[in-house]
């Protein structure tokens, strides 16, 4: 196998917007706001679709891993979706500067939750982007 490098293919309409806008800051990237589903059970097991709208002021140049993590009350994780942002198809080392970037993922709602915590680390070494609000932000689930 011979890898010649990576190619970015850019899409002709941006993303639509979030119906819940926010203004989450992790370094130079921006979290612009969410959508969530409302949650689908079967056989006991629920799930959501999330939806993250994120913005780069200036290319990242890192490859980010975005965390959600599915918390209870006293802030115990339940449950967690890691990864990188739109399934590995938009890596935060590629982003450009004002590019808007769309990540759905599945999010497990285990009984018990009652928010997520959402933000961005270095998946070498686990260190979290930081911002004027913390190393995430926090999204209420409805009851």
């Amino acid at each position: 196998n011979v890898i010649f490098g990576r190619v970015k293919v850019l899409a002709m309409v941006p993303p639509p917007p979030a119906r819940h806008p926010l203004e989450a800051r992790f370094g130079t990237i921006r979290l612009l706001g969410y959508d969530l589903s409302a949650p689908r059970c079967q056989d006991g097991s629920c799930t959501a679709t999330l939806r993250l709208l994120w913005q780069a002021d200036a290319p990242p140049g890192v490859a980010y891993t975005v965390f959600v993590h599915v918390v209870d009350a006293q802030g115990r994780i339940l449950a967690q979706a890691d990864g990188p942002p739109a399934d590995y198809r938009q890596p935060t080392d590629l982003w450009e500067a004002g590019e808007v970037v769309a990540d759905e993922r599945q999010i497990p709602l285990p009984a018990g939750a009652t928010r997520l915590l959402i933000g961005l680390y270095r998946p070498e070494t686990g260190e979290r982007l930081s911002g004027p609000q913390g190393d995430a932000v926090a999204i209420p689930l409805s009851s």
